[in-house]
């Protein structure tokens, strides 16, 4: 791994396109599984099938991989200004290359237009994040930010099992019990931390950056991401916006939905 990291901060850019592409090919390989029935009827639905999958993959890939580095490297925790290891930078690259392909796929499916503020968020994670892979600085807490992947898992799933026709399911009731427990723990302790951080370090989170990079580095440290709403009262797509070309009873239907 110690191989690898000259490599990656060499051609950080290049690095993440590749991953964009590995990404990508996950998002084939899943078309090809089976779907439930009941989410083959509506193409829109299909849609979000297919992409909550790729999102639960990355969130259940990079959640963990966050939470690993900050327990087996504790310096991740205490400088999110210069510390970071070749699997911390890694890990920054993949979650980066997650979002372009992210992003793609939102726009080649016709769903741009409903989910602008979407691809804002991503664009602005996305300025956040190669910042800190071109500078090497802010990648202990990009990793931290990364924490809020691990509740993503939960409000994935939930929008998955929804999909499904699953709600009376074992399955949704425990699930429902994890999101708010790993909202709490995940989400919003991990935005308590980076806040508390910016307070007691001001001058060492936030440098003189371009407009555009202080901007996506605030947006870094107080994630705000689509998925991230209050468990209780989730959008109808964690991360994705509802087609703009959907009716406006359709869209009311399919938000109303999500309330648990």
């Amino acid at each position: 791994m110690e191989a690898l990291l000259p490599v990656l901060r060499g051609y950080p850019l290049p690095s993440v396109l590749v991953i964009a592409l590995l990404f990508r090919v996950v998002d084939q390989f899943l078309q090809k599984l089976p779907v439930p029935k009941l989410v083959q009827q509506d193409k829109f639905h299909a849609w979000r099938w297919r992409n909550l999958s790729v999102s639960m993959v990355h969130s259940l890939l990079t959640g963990t991989w966050a939470v690993t580095c900050a327990v087996v490297w504790p310096e991740t925790l205490q400088d999110l200004h210069l510390y970071h290891t070749p699997l911390s930078y890694l890990l920054v690259c993949v979650s980066t290359g997650y979002f372009i392909q992210d992003a793609f796929d939102i726009i080649c499916s016709g769903y741009a237009r409903g989910s602008w503020e979407f691809l804002l968020h991503h664009a602005l994670v996305l300025s956040c994040f190669i910042y800190s892979l071109l500078t090497h600085m802010y990648v202990a807490g990009a990793v931290v930010a990364l924490f809020v992947e691990v509740n993503s898992v939960t409000l994935h799933l939930r929008l998955l099992l929804k999909l499904a026709g699953a709600q009376a399911t074992a399955l949704y009731h425990i699930n429902k019990v994890t999101n708010i427990i790993t909202y709490v723990i995940f989400r919003l302790f991990t935005q308590f931390y980076l806040t508390w951080g910016r307070v007691h370090f001001p001058k060492l989170l936030f440098p003189p950056l371009p407009s555009s990079s202080l901007l996506s580095l605030l947006f870094l440290l107080f994630p705000s991401s689509p998925s991230s709403s209050p468990p209780h009262r989730t959008r109808s797509v964690p991360g994705k916006a509802v087609c703009s070309c959907c009716s406006t009873k359709r869209v009311s239907k399919l938000r109303a939905s999500s309330v648990v």
